[in-house]
């Protein structure tokens, strides 16, 4: 069985991680970190902020050479960094 392509080139995907990357901290400031994500249901706002760094330290494991849009625009990344900054917007 073969494997269907994709629908877009790589970099289309990379660039909208990279994109949203950048804008998530802006979206989440000033959040409640306990409030319900609809999206996710029986998540909270800290969870989805911890398991999101997760996901951009795995990224950057399987695409060392992906720019890293957080760190160049001066913003921590990885679950550390978005506890700290969870805890700072919250």
């Amino acid at each position: 069985m073969s494997r269907p392509e994709h629908p877009l080139p790589y970099e289309v995907y990379r660039e909208a991680i990279e994109r949203e990357t950048v804008r998530y901290p802006e979206v989440v400031r000033g959040m409640d970190p306990a409030i319900a994500v609809p999206s996710c249901p029986g998540w909270t706002l800290a969870e989805l902020v911890r398991h999101t760094g997760a996901v951009q330290r795995w990224l950057r494991s399987v695409d060392p050479t992906r720019p890293r849009a957080a760190a160049q625009s001066g913003r921590r990344v990885g679950a550390a960094g978005s506890r700290e900054r969870l805890r700072r917007l919250a």
